[in-house]
């Protein structure tokens, strides 16, 4: 409650802060630096495909086991074998298409980044990580009033993480998620879904783009606790906004694997206490 208490302050100055910078605005994302990618209806349908098939072929790698009972080391070793499977086969379809297609990496988002971005990356984690704890806080606040427990940690992987006794288990689950899942999903969610929603809604519906963006990549986690869902939209909505206004994968990257660390952070900090 303390923690809460303390948060829900320093996510409205956040929000004052992001509200006084214009970036709410309807209009906020004219200013957008993005060139969309000719990313189709087809390939957004392949990726969710491709996506499916990857679990699928995940589950039979891995076989049926209990999370709850495993080592923290085989769930590390088990998060990798889905991303491999999962990210892995987007990726490597979306690179064929980008290959293909002629769609430099630098029309996609993935050049050299500028100093701007990582300061945009920089400014986005500082103000938005505030306000998804705040939004995190409110929602387990009005679940305990309706009388729902609430997790303290609402994914598996910060579970195993906490779990850890050893350095290698712990080495490889900080690899999976504030490096590969960053990176790829990324790539997947803000590089090739926002681009291939761009088409099917139009280039002129930036925010529309944004947001149901936002819904798709919530939607994918719907295995973690419910009340982490309105976090994750709005952290996706971020994310696509960022890539908006930068052309760059760079600076969402770098706030989604700032994310994942300070989530981790505030989990060995509840550990050690």
């Amino acid at each position: 409650m303390l923690m809460e208490l303390f948060i829900l302050p320093i996510a409205l100055v956040a929000l004052f802060i992001i509200a006084n910078r214009g970036w709410l605005q309807r209009n906020a994302l004219k200013a957008s630096l993005l060139k969309y990618a000719p990313l189709s209806g087809m390939d957004l349908l392949m990726a969710f495909g491709l996506m499916v098939l990857g679990a699928a072929v995940a589950g039979k790698w891995v076989g049926p086991v209990d999370v709850a009972q495993i080592s923290p080391l085989a769930r590390a070793k088990m998060s990798l074998q889905f991303q491999l499977c999962t990210h892995g086969m987007v990726a490597l379809y979306l690179a064929i298409v980008l290959r293909y297609r002629n769609i430099s990496l630098s029309q996609f988002g993935l050049s050299f980044p500028q100093g701007k971005q990582w300061l945009q990356g920089v400014l986005a984690l500082v103000l938005g990580v505030p306000l998804l704890f705040g939004l995190s806080a409110m929602v387990v606040g009005v679940s305990s009033l309706l009388g729902i427990p609430s997790p303290k940690i609402g994914h598996d992987l910060l579970l195993a993480i906490r779990d850890a006794q050893t350095w290698l288990p712990l080495i490889l689950l900080l690899l999976s998620t504030v490096v590969f899942a960053p990176l790829f999903e990324e790539i997947i969610f803000r590089g090739l879904m926002h681009n291939a929603l761009a088409s099917l809604l139009g280039t002129d519906h930036r925010w529309r783009v944004t947001l149901i963006g936002g819904g798709l990549f919530a939607l994918i986690h719907v295995g973690v606790a419910w009340q982490t869902l309105p976090a994750l939209f709005v952290l996706g909505i971020m994310l696509g906004w960022l890539y908006e206004r930068n052309g760059s994968l760079w600076p969402s990257i770098l706030m989604h694997a700032g994310f994942n660390a300070v989530n981790i952070t505030v989990v060995l900090t509840l550990l050690k206490n």
